[in-house]
């Protein structure tokens, strides 16, 4: 057999404290351990198969101090405010095949100032195709809150205890009161043409300025019979009339009920199903048009401001997100010369409330009203200053906040309390 060569070391063998990799590094299913540092310029990318953790950090100190700590520090060489500090976001995928950053959380210096510094955390998702930030955590939290997607109840609780703790009511927080008695009005149901009449002369006798008939789901004949006679009910008396068919018409009934109705002066709401719907209608009918259900988003009043599809919108404080879009929402359409109502679907004090003091806010020719589910439901959960409509209208509470104290053995426990 061959002899193996020998080699000879001239010099003892050193170890290299700086080892470099001149490609990647296969651990092949192994581990790496050890103590110490790592410092690394770049960025590390850890990719896991499974739904187990794909980072975890422990820590086996055992004193009540927090730990383990993830820290993001921003190591500006000229801070200032506005700088945004680090963000978690989390990415993946939409059925286009494309990235996505569906939410994410971010930190941001609001006041870089020696010894009065102000920091925010903002919350982050997308929603309706946009990011929207939707919770704002800082030194104003409660008038700069945003919630939306059925977390609306923070933002208008936020805005009642900014207002209580200021002295301040919310129409005040919202810029300022225009009036202190809001319009109502009274929304009948589908009913046939002498139930409806029955209704109107009762709500024509108790004042209300405007009156809301519902239609739709049923002969177009029957829907067009009811606007004729409540049309001549109304006629001279100074009352406003919306016909809200809650998307129930097809186009093709609309622009029947507008063409036979010419000389009625009503207001179509939300007649058809979709945005394109009323597109499509828009040039054919002869009355103004009102978007209710299919304005879900701030971005979708944008649009529909701005391409001039409709001429005025009915107006749900939680569909909307709460008080603060709301009063974005306010100054679109006042920018836009469009009028449009402060109401909500249902609820009680608290809501009615809420959509009161909003529409004190809104110029008195851009308010279509404030609809209350008062007349509809019984009891309050303020007995002594619960919102209540007397001859149509409604006063605007004056006290701090929502202008109400809720009898709280009313709820069950609050999920949290700070």
């Amino acid at each position: 057999a061959p002899t193996p060569d020998i080699i000879t070391l001239s010099k003892d063998i050193v170890e290299d404290t700086t080892p470099q990799l001149g490609g990647n590094l296969d651990l092949n299913s192994s581990n790496i351990t050890g103590t110490g540092n790592i410092s690394t310029t770049g960025t590390i990318s850890l990719t896991n198969t499974t739904t187990d953790d794909t980072l975890l950090l422990t820590t086996t100190e055992d004193t009540s101090t927090a730990a383990p700590v993830f820290t993001f520090k921003r190591n500006s060489g000229s801070p200032a405010n506005g700088d945004y500090l680090g963000q978690l976001k989390f990415k993946g995928e939409n059925d286009a095949d494309q990235e996505v950053v569906y939410a994410k959380i971010t930190g941001k210096v609001s006041d870089a100032s020696d010894t009065t510094e102000d920091g925010s955390l903002i919350f982050t998702t997308y929603i309706g195709g946009s990011q929207v930030d939707i919770l704002d955590i800082n030194n104003t939290t409660a008038s700069t809150v945003t919630i939306k997607d059925g977390a609306y109840d923070f933002d208008i609780a936020s805005h009642d205890a900014l207002g209580k703790i200021l002295n301040r009511s919310v129409a005040s927080l919202l810029g300022g009161a225009k009036h202190q008695v809001v319009p109502s009005y009274y929304a009948t149901g589908v009913g046939s043409p002498d139930e409806i009449v029955k209704i109107v002369k009762e709500k024509i006798v108790e004042g209300y300025p405007r009156l809301q008939i519902k239609v739709g789901g049923r002969p177009i004949e029957l829907d067009i019979e009811v606007i004729k006679k409540v049309g001549e009910l109304i006629k001279d008396k100074g009352i406003r009339m919306a016909v809200d068919a809650n998307r129930g018409w097809t186009t093709r009934d609309a622009i029947r009920a507008s063409r036979e109705c010419p000389e009625i002066p009503f207001v179509m709401e939300q007649p058809c199903d979709t945005i394109e719907d009323l597109i499509k209608i828009r040039p054919q009918v002869s009355h103004p048009i009102y978007m209710d259900e299919n304005s879900t988003s701030l971005n979708t009043v944008i649009l529909a401001v701005g391409r001039g599809i409709v001429d005025g919108f009915g107006m749900k404080i939680t569909r909307i997100g709460g008080l603060q879009p709301m009063k974005t929402f306010r100054d679109i359409c006042e920018s836009a010369n469009l009028p449009h109502t402060c109401d909500d679907s249902w609820g009680g004090d608290i809501i009615a409330a809420a959509c009161t003091q909003v529409a004190a806010t809104v110029k008195e020719n851009l308010l279509e009203g404030v609809w209350l589910a008062a007349p509809y439901v019984e009891g309050h959960y303020d007995e002594k200053n619960g919102v209540q409509i007397n001859k149509g209208h409604i006063s605007v509470s004056q006290k701090p906040g929502l202008g109400i104290e809720i009898d709280e053995k009313k709820f069950s426990a609050p999920i949290f309390s700070f």
